[in-house]
């Protein structure tokens, strides 16, 4: 059997083939094309550096034309560079309490929902993110709620890491037969804006007359614990703003069928495809193997000519993963259970060593880099 260690490598190995040498010169480049594409240049640079000299872990953060540290980083008020910081900081001592050498090292992670965009900037530097395109080589990092995600309210409460919101899951879930469970498809969460799909507005629209398809999009108004969604069926993975969402890592731990709608987006005026996007949990497991996985397209251009043309484009593709859903609810239960328990062993064993070794292995192999 692989370990998930051996799987979380596999990705750190295969990203760190590309650089031997690398020139800092392409991050001058990265910063001009980000504050380019912005209204003002007085804003948070979400390129972040986290330092580590003689095992001491420190971190440079630029917003407002002022470079913050460990020592008033927190003045920023954005937890998912509070939520990342700990977890490098746990990992150091997790490393010092393993009698693990510590290098010295500057990593660099873009803390944000997206990408950098700057050409290749993938091939010339490591940088760390939450979540990329498949074909990216930018290199997966544990996102913040990791480290910390509240169940009482939304964005507000308990902090709890992810070996103690595993427990609280697993606690209920396991009580739970899976046919004493709601016989239907699940999932609550807030709309999405700007550009995106507009899969959950979507399916909510569709949903309307059906009895078994359940699309709640008033997270903010009506919010419930996680640990809840077990009491269904039937879990839906849809994506937000960005085509991924940080809380499948979260539904393979309740028993339930997960169903997980990839997003491939088609830009209509340069015909570039950008494929699904992965997060650290797709680093540990497969689609169909370990959740069912649907396929879908998401049409967009910015030229506004093409707009309404892209906006049924993207209806009709809703229409096709609702019946695509209708067909899962409507087949037997037990031609899925395999995928369900095959999902559910693995990411339960998933742990927070896990993630200090990971991330621990992601230091070694960036002290090897020579930074230029």
């Amino acid at each position: 059997m692989v370990k998930i260690i051996e799987l979380l490598n596999k990705h750190i190995n295969k990203c760190y083939e590309k650089y031997k040498t690398v020139e800092l010169k392409y991050l001058i480049n990265l910063k001009k094309e980000y504050y380019e594409t912005r209204s003002t240049e007085k804003s948070l640079y979400p390129l972040v550096l986290f330092i580590i000299n003689n095992n001491i872990l420190d971190i440079s953060v630029e917003c407002d034309d002022k470079i913050y540290n460990k020592n008033n980083f927190k003045e920023i008020n954005d937890d998912r560079i509070t939520h990342t910081y700990n977890i490098m900081n746990d990992t150091l001592n997790w490393a010092l309490n393993n009698n693990k050498k510590i290098p010295n090292t500057t990593l660099y992670f873009w803390i944000s929902d997206r990408i950098p965009w700057s050409e290749n900037i993938d091939e010339k530097i490591p940088i760390y993110v939450v979540a990329k395109p498949k074909n990216t080589n930018f290199i997966v990092f544990p996102d913040n709620t990791f480290n910390c995600i509240t169940l009482e309210e939304k964005y507000n409460g308990v902090c709890y890491d992810w070996d103690e919101v595993k427990k609280i899951i697993l606690d209920k879930a396991t009580k739970i037969e899976f046919e004493d469970k709601n016989n239907k498809m699940f999932f609550k969460g807030a709309p999405t804006t700007k550009r995106n799909s507009k899969i959950r507005e979507n399916l909510q629209e569709l949903s309307k007359d059906t009895n078994w398809l359940s699309i709640n999009l008033d997270a903010w108004s009506a919010y419930i614990s996680m640990d809840k969604f077990s009491e269904y069926k039937y879990l839906l993975n849809l994506s937000g703003h960005y085509p991924w969402s940080n809380r499948l890592k979260y539904l393979f731990l309740m028993n339930s069928i997960i169903i997980n709608v990839d997003i491939e987006t088609i830009n209509t005026s340069t015909n570039i495809i950008e494929p699904r996007w992965i997060s650290f949990i797709n680093l540990i497991t497969k689609p169909n193997k370990h959740y069912k996985n649907l396929k879908m397209k998401y049409y967009w251009s910015n030229n506004k000519d093409e707009k309404l043309k892209n906006q049924e484009l993207n209806y009709n593709e809703s229409v096709r993963i609702f019946k695509k859903l209708k067909k899962i609810f409507n087949n037997d239960t037990k031609k899925y259970l395999p995928i369900v328990e095959k999902g559910f062993k693995r990411v339960s064993k998933l742990n927070n060593e896990h993630i200090y070794e990971y991330a621990y292995n992601c230091i070694v192999r960036n002290s090897l880099v020579d930074f230029v």
